[in-house]
């Protein structure tokens, strides 16, 4: 059901770190999951995850998400929700040794077994509660991967938006609390 040109955008414009759990530069990552009624085809994962790291944080900055932010779900089609998780986390580990555990942590049975859940739930019942624990589970095994080492969360979100409610074809928060953290994100179907 494609609708010519339209396409879904979501986008997080903004994160602010009030604190970043270091004593001067850190680096922090973002774990964001999304996902939504719409199931893709082929190999592409239902889950879209996004592990972004910025270097040289200090408490009060804004991320350098760039002037177009940073693109976390695309579609051809607006749906009828979206089930976003996301952790801002400080991360002291070794970069590699943190990537290559979040891409594990991506490759494992459990991961597996979480995508094909959401896929299940979207053939039986594609309403947004069915996937909005699933979405949550697969940030919380990323998260916990990520956060070995001593590193320090500095915020969380989970939030489902309904077009019904939320007129997802144009919808814009800014100062969105997450913990110690501050976010502006917008959906668009243009």
């Amino acid at each position: 059901m494609s609708n010519g040109n339209k396409e879904f955008y979501f986008i997080l414009n903004a994160v602010k770190v009030l604190q970043n759990h270091d004593l001067f530069k850190g680096e922090v990552r973002l774990i964001s999951v999304a996902t939504t009624d719409i199931v893709p085809q082929g190999d592409v994962p239902v889950l879209k995850v996004e592990t972004p790291l910025f270097k040289g944080v200090r408490s009060g900055d804004f991320l350098p998400l760039g002037t177009a932010g940073k693109l976390l779900y695309t579609s051809p089609e607006r749906p009828k929700f979206l089930n976003w998780s996301m952790w801002v986390i400080e991360d002291d580990s070794d970069i590699r040794d943190t990537a290559k555990a979040i891409d594990e942590a991506m490759a494992s049975d459990e991961f597996k077994g979480l995508e094909t859940a959401v896929k299940a739930a979207l053939a039986s019942n594609p309403a947004a509660l069915a996937t909005e624990a699933i979405v949550v589970a697969a940030a919380k095994l990323i998260a916990k991967v990520a956060m070995k080492n001593k590193n320090d969360q500095i915020g969380v979100i989970d939030t489902t938006f309904v077009h019904k409610i939320h007129n997802i074809d144009d919808f814009a928060v800014s100062g969105e609390p997450c913990g110690d953290a501050r976010l502006a994100y917008t959906l668009k179907y243009i």
